[in-house]
């Protein structure tokens, strides 16, 4: 039985397509193997025409990245930001690339030009540590809130956003009846600001956090706290200005220089950013979100190494935090090490075993693994998770090709395609249609 493989040409830009017998796809799995990478980074934005061939160019530099021929690998990137030069994505992968590569300098004016295009492709490539975790800003519990109207030093940033779910309507309750009573206490106000933050309700949060620094405007959490709520508006600038005026009150508050580095990084400035984290740690070593928010930068650079070592250190402290090994996990798989990457996800879906993008990650790292028969569990398992989910049925159609099952593989590509998966209506044509 036939099929077909296609490869790019670097110097022709265009399809080889290559005859083979599906009976020989284990010797050139590794060939084909790129078909599963991007599933990791995939967004829905509109496309322009070139988008789609570019897209297939990125797939083939990530195939390059994954045996470290960085040459390459910055080739193919280069020529899909040619084919189309408001793809961020292509950007972001070449920026990856280049640091690898030890090119710092190129790197980061690639970052910066796919943050150009789009503010919001640091949270495309790292779903795990939106900026919504930093609306915690406080260390164990809401303890005593009834009399918590001091500074800042009364308060660090280190209570994760899981915790803060899970009593959110109790402690929105008791705020609104305290106020009630006694308006006049700037900190609660402030408080109040995040948890109506955490329940959506922005225009609440906003009003809550002005009426803290109309009470007291040398309240440096109280900063703080709106230039949370104005980095997660995406008003970056506002945000910043917001961070440096608490930190002109409080020159040793950690939580300001973290989110003052998150708000560096967001407007395309990540090493500037990295200075204000390591000074938060420097202040205060036990901060479990200033070390993943490094972590999540670090990896953005393409720094895997560093970025595992910070994600190593979350984990010390919140070893129940799921989301740490998700992303610890990622890093991982950057640096070739698929067992361990597998294993953080193990972990992951112990932790949350209803999340399908774990499971689908892990299906991904699988087949690189070889173990097709463990990637195709993973694959339906997310699957059945989430029956709408068109990178699954893609993957699990392209495991299945690659271990002799073509026609049922062919079936789950269809799925796929029909759901608007962009590779696979590509792959279908060329190992479904002989």
């Amino acid at each position: 039985m036939a099929g077909k493989l296609c490869i790019f040409s670097q110097q022709f830009h265009h399809l080889i397509v290559i005859t083979i017998n599906v009976h020989d796809m284990p010797h050139i799995a590794r060939l084909i193997i790129f078909a599963l990478a991007l599933t990791f980074h995939q967004s829905l934005w509109a496309q322009p025409p070139s988008r789609g061939r570019a897209t297939e160019l990125i797939i083939a530099g990530d195939n390059a990245l994954q045996v470290l021929d960085l040459e390459m690998a910055i080739e193919y990137y280069s020529s899909a930001i040619s084919l189309d030069p408001s793809f961020a994505d292509a950007y972001m992968k070449r920026a990856n690339a280049y640091s690898i590569a030890g090119r710092g300098v190129e790197a980061q004016a690639d970052y910066n030009r796919a943050i150009n295009i789009n503010p919001y492709i640091d949270y495309l490539y790292d779903t795990r540590a939106k900026i919504k975790i930093l609306v915690a800003d406080f260390k164990g519990k809401l303890v005593d809130i009834e009399n918590f109207d001091g500074g800042p030093a009364d308060i660090t940033q280190d209570y994760l956003l899981l915790q803060m779910r899970s009593n959110f309507p109790m402690q929105l309750s008791q705020l609104d009846s305290l106020i009630a009573v006694d308006p006049t206490k700037s900190q609660q106000f402030a408080i109040r600001a995040l948890l109506r933050w955490e329940g959506d309700d922005i225009n609440g949060a906003l009003s809550d956090a002005n009426q803290a620094l109309e009470l007291n405007p040398t309240n440096a959490f109280a900063h703080n706290v709106l230039g949370l709520l104005q980095l997660g508006n995406y008003d970056y600038e506002a945000a910043l200005a917001s961070f440096e005026a608490a930190l002109k009150i409080d020159d040793r508050y950690p939580a300001a220089y973290l989110n003052r580095g998150r708000a560096h990084n967001l407007m395309g400035n990540p090493l500037i950013g990295l200075k204000d984290m390591d000074r938060a740690i420097e202040l205060d070593s036990s901060f479990a979100l200033a070390y993943l928010s490094r972590a999540t930068v670090q990896k953005g650079l393409g720094n895997a190494s560093a970025a595992i070592s910070d994600f190593d250190k979350v984990i010390a402290m919140h070893p129940d935090f799921a989301d740490a090994y998700f992303s610890r996990g990622f890093a991982r798989k950057m640096l070739g090490d698929y067992g361990g990457a597998i294993r953080d996800y193990d972990q992951t879906i112990l932790l949350n075993p209803n999340e399908p993008s774990s499971y689908n990650n892990r299906g991904i790292l699988r087949v690189l693994a070889d173990d097709y028969a463990g990637a195709k569990k993973d694959f339906r398992m997310a699957i059945s998770i989430e029956p709408d989910y068109p990178a699954a049925y893609h993957n699990l159609g392209m495991s299945l090709i690659m271990n002799h099952s073509r026609t049922e593989g062919c079936e789950y590509l269809q799925t796929s395609m029909n759901s608007g998966f962009m590779n696979a209506s590509e792959e279908y044509k060329y190992f479904c249609t002989q």
